[in-house]
C-alpha cells in the first residue's frame, strides 16, 4: 500500500486560485505547475 502524504504548498503573494491542474493521488515533481493563482 502506497504511503498517503500531505505537503503544505507556499507562494511568494497572495491571491485566489483560479484552476487545479492535478488531482488528488496523482505523483508530482518539483517544478511541476500545480495551480493557477489569480
Amino acid at each position: 500500500e502506497a504511503m498517503k502524504m500531505e505537503n503544505s504548498v507556499s507562494a511568494s503573494q497572495s491571491g485566489t486560485v483560479k484552476e487545479i491542474y492535478v488531482s488528488n493521488g496523482d505523483s508530482v515533481s518539483t517544478g511541476d505547475i500545480l495551480m493557477l493563482i489569480e
